[in-house]
């Protein structure tokens, strides 16, 4: 492995693997084909991204041992030549598994080309080595890498090609989707997927191009590890997948407790499918503006960024820079400043062109075109990257539909894209958002209530993307599914109790974060470490008084968040099929 460029696997998206994982993927799956020792002596093993073989050498020790084999040179080699089979893009990391296994068969007289038949260089996906041929295990730590960053690294035609290999997967399926379905095409009946993911392989549109399909196909998900440590590497957690092509008797075993059953979102509840989004919350929420190129802000805390002292001469000397120059928020502002208040501004010429921007805003547009046009051009890898160098002087998407729905209101509520926590505050609209906040067009204290309520916590837990240990909020995945407890979203906004708890909870929230002067995270932790008492204790207080508002509003005040969540859910499932349906279901009057 040392020998290997990791700066080039790692923005392939593949990574090494330590043997405290290998080991126990290996012996779970093992475990699960249940054969004797004769048969396991000749079973057929494919890693179909193998890199230096890590998973392959693990799997020749343990053969070995379950064979009932005497622990020789010979009878490793005998494994290792008729049982072990592998594939990897990178040349250097074939080189390096075909060592690696010929090292740990420890036979010096065996030829390393031996391997050359069963360790191929490839792409596992399109190359097709081993076609027609089937396996009794498919282990590995397949590449994970996001859709869009697919089309970056690989270029279009790629990205295109992977979609269309396996439906119903979209630009936004995760390469690690891919090999999933591609194991278990590999798999015989009765044969088993071992593999490393990222938590990612269960969410979103990389579980229905992968997981869930490979469970509409016949797959059955027996156990699984969600959060497992990545060994000497701090704040770095993977998952661990088994899953066998037919059906498995007896419980499953979802992160060291037996299950009824693990669905394809990696939890026990056996759903098949997303929910579907809801007319009511369509073009509510949005994402906020993409740059794509930090010359745009002016801000004295980066380096890279235009000094604030710049902004100020410019708008003095020519005042009608103030139509373009705007405060700009991201997530970080609204958890870690008491007030939610900006510290960034940001150069906006909306949808301006090239001409009127240069001669309207001249000092700013040469801001622009000295530090954005450049980092635009030098990207063309994609279709995207050759459309923002063409209008480089624009934000890369300025979300006008956002715009249109934030007229006439004096604020919105943002949400942070990412967090440990689920985050909603009211923002002034005229701010200009980046894309790591979702903006909800909406001033209503009703909204905002909801919105902070632990029933939309609970759902977005469920829904939302990860990255590491934050939450990556997803407007289409989360927002745009979550069952109201009114009809209609104008309901929502004008419910009485909702209205009262929402401003009565951001009231408090608001005057503790401004005595205390601290932000909402620092909050939150002090909240979680127990501090009931004095501002904390008020704002914990107040919360608990909006999520009962928001279980009256729903008509379940038979429920106790604390000890029901799981009903919570359920009964979110069913009111939103019964929306899809077109029967509003009763909820509490207004």
């Amino acid at each position: 492995e040392a020998g290997l460029d990791r700066g080039v696997r790692r923005a392939q998206g593949t990574h090494f693997t330590p043997r405290a994982i290998t080991e126990r993927v290996v012996a779970r799956a093992l475990d699960a084909l249940e054969l004797g020792e004769r048969e396991v002596a000749s079973i057929r093993v494919l890693d179909p991204a193998m890199g230096a073989g890590a998973f392959l050498c693990e799997a020749l020790r343990q053969i070995v041992g379950r064979a009932g084999l005497r622990d020789t040179p010979e009878a490793r080699k005998q494994v290792a030549l008729q049982s072990l089979c592998g594939v990897d893009k990178d040349a250097a990391a074939v080189r390096a598994a075909r060592e690696s296994l010929w090292a740990a068969v420890g036979d010096p007289s065996l030829d390393p080309a031996a391997f050359d038949a069963t360790l191929i260089a490839g792409d596992a996906l399109f190359d097709s080595p081993f076609r027609g041929e089937t396996f009794d295990l498919v282990i590995g730590n397949p590449p994970f890498l996001g859709g869009k960053r697919i089309r970056t690294v690989h270029g279009d035609a790629y990205a295109d090609a992977l979609v269309a290999l396996h439906p119903p997967a979209n630009k936004n399926t995760d390469l690690a989707a891919h090999f999933l379905r591609l194991g278990f095409d590999r798999l015989r009946p009765g044969g088993v997927i071992a593999y490393v993911v990222t938590n990612t392989i269960a969410q979103g549109d990389t579980r229905e191009g992968g997981l869930a399909e490979v469970v509409r196909g016949g797959g059955t998900i027996f156990a699984a590890e969600r959060r497992v440590p990545w060994p000497g590497v701090a704040g770095v957690v993977v998952s661990l997948l088994w899953i066998r092509r037919g059906g498995v008797p007896g419980p499953r075993m979802l992160d060291g407790r037996e299950v009824p059953t693990i669905d394809a979102f990696l939890s026990e509840h056996d759903r098949r499918s997303d929910p579907e989004r809801l007319a009511e919350n369509r073009d509510r929420a949005f994402i906020g503006c993409f740059l794509r190129g930090k010359g745009f802000i002016f801000d004295d805390r980066a380096s890279d960024a235009t000094p604030l002292a710049v902004m100020r001469s410019i708008l003095e000397r020519r005042p009608e820079s103030k139509e373009v120059v705007f405060p700009f928020l991201g997530g970080e502002e609204v958890l870690a400043d008491p007030e939610q208040r900006p510290h960034r501004w940001v150069i906006h010429f909306g949808d301006r062109t090239e001409a009127e921007a240069r001669q309207r805003f001249p000092e700013l547009f040469e801001i622009v075109e000295r530090k954005v046009r450049p980092f635009r051009e030098a990207r063309d890898a994609t279709q995207a990257d050759k459309v923002h160098a063409r209008t480089w002087w624009r934000f890369a998407n300025r979300r006008p539909e956002l715009e249109e729905k934030k007229r006439g209101l004096d604020r919105v509520i943002g949400l942070p894209r990412m967090s440990s926590n689920v985050v909603a505050a009211f923002l002034p609209s005229h701010f200009v958002c980046s894309d790591q906040l979702v903006v909800v067009a909406s001033s209503s204290p009703a909204v905002l209530a909801l919105l902070s309520s632990s029933v939309h916590e609970a759902w977005t837990r469920l829904f939302a993307s990860t990255l590491g240990d934050g939450i990556r909020y997803t407007p289409s995945d989360v927002f745009e599914t979550f069952p109201l407890p009114t009809a209609t979203f104008a309901e929502l906004e004008a419910h009485p109790g909702l209205c009262e708890a929402g401003a009565a909870f951001d009231g408090v929230r608001s005057r503790t974060l401004r005595e205390l002067g601290i932000g909402i995270t620092a909050l939150l932790g002090r909240i979680a470490r127990g501090d009931t008492e004095g501002e904390a204790g008020k704002v914990a207080r107040a919360k608990r008084a909006l999520d009962e508002a928001v279980l009256r509003a729903y008509g379940w005040q038979d429920l106790a968040l604390a000890r029901e969540s799981r009903e919570i859910l359920q009964r979110l499932f069913e009111r939103g099929a019964g929306l899809l349906a077109g029967q509003v279901l009763d909820a509490a009057p207004l």
